[in-house]
This record gives C-alpha cells, sequence and structure tokens, in this order.
C-alpha cells in the first residue's frame, strides 16, 4: 500500500458538502474559524474571486481551484470589489443544497462549500498540512471530472442526490491530498 492510501485508510474524514452559492459581483463569502478537526473547503465551479486571510496577502482564484483549512482559519472569499459586497441569502428549494445568492448583477461566481470533519487522532495528519491549501485543478482531469459531478449533483433534483453528494465528498479529500502534494515541493 502506499503512503497516501495508508494515511487515507488512518484518517478517513467524515465529509459534507452543503451549501451552494450563485453569486454576481460584487460578492464576499465570511467564513468564521472552525473548532479542531473541521476542515472547510470551497469549489470555485465558475468565475474568478480572491481569497483573503488574516495576516497573509489575498491569493487570487480561478474557476476549478479548491481552497481547504486544514486547521479551520477563518477565512474570506469574495468576487469583484468588497466595498458593496453582499453575502446573499439562502434560498428555500427542492435542491440537495442549501443555496445562497445574493443577486448581483456583475461576473457570475459559482461556489460549492463543505467541510470534512476528523476525529482526534487526526491532529498529526492536519498539523502537516499548511493552514491554507490552494488546489490547482486545471492539469488535475480526474479531480476536474470530480468537480464537474458534484456541481451537476449539487443543481440536481434527482433522488438520491444528497447521498451521491456525500460519496463523492469523500472521494474528493483523497484526491485533494493527492494533487496538493503534487503541486508542492517533496515532504
Amino acid at each position: 500500500m502506499d503512503a497516501l492510501s495508508k494515511i487515507l485508510s488512518l484518517y478517513p474524514p467524515q465529509t459534507a458538502l452543503d451549501v451552494r452559492c450563485h453569486f454576481g459581483a460584487p460578492w464576499v463569502l465570511e467564513h468564521p474559524a472552525m473548532a479542531a478537526g473541521t476542515a472547510p473547503y470551497h469549489l470555485l465551479t465558475k468565475g474568478q474571486a480572491s481569497l483573503q486571510v488574516a495576516g497573509r496577502d489575498d491569493v487570487p482564484l480561478a474557476e476549478g481551484d479548491i481552497v481547504v483549512f486544514p486547521r479551520g482559519e477563518a477565512h474570506r472569499i469574495y468576487g469583484g470589489q468588497l466595498s458593496g459586497a453582499t453575502q446573499g441569502e439562502v434560498r428555500l428549494g427542492d435542491h440537495p443544497l442549501r443555496l445562497v445568492e445574493n443577486g448581483g448583477q456583475g461576473e457570475p461566481a459559482d461556489v460549492l462549500c463543505g467541510e470534512f470533519r476528523f476525529g482526534p487522532d487526526a491532529e498529526p495528519l492536519l498539523r502537516s498540512l499548511p493552514p491554507v491549501m490552494v488546489v490547482r485543478t486545471a492539469e488535475q482531469r480526474n479531480l476536474r471530472a470530480l468537480m464537474d459531478v458534484l456541481q451537476s449533483e449539487a443543481e440536481s433534483e434527482r433522488p438520491g442526490a444528497t447521498a451521491v453528494l456525500s460519496q463523492l465528498a469523500a472521494a474528493l479529500f483523497a484526491l485533494l491530498l493527492r494533487a496538493w502534494m503534487e503541486q508542492q515541493e517533496p515532504a
């Protein structure tokens, strides 16, 4: 068994993909700090954005980028100018995810949001990862395909969509770790 497979077997996350955002610029997605063992993530499935984390320079995000916060850091993702940006409101519907829209008229952006939850035994894994992981999927065919399926299921009203999303989100963590490792210097 290779090292990544061993790590994933030792520390399997519980997964949740629960929010689908559809924004028009200017928009902002504020995310508070999370409890230990909770790693929020965001998939930018359409548009462009910027990531803001206290004490760091803003990071530009492109369509297909995925951001993970292994230690649950507070953060902000925004599109357009922050002045006048709105967070949006939850819209009720028959979709498997909560839909958040802001009604902005600027450049559109879609973001899928969820979290990976780990038990206390996974602390060594989470501490070995950086506080913020940005994974660029432009060269990651499998990860990009999974994002497309997640987006399709998130917009679906088909039976079983919630269960399918949960199972796909579990595969997402493994592909994210693999892609991140391939984009970094060997550790």
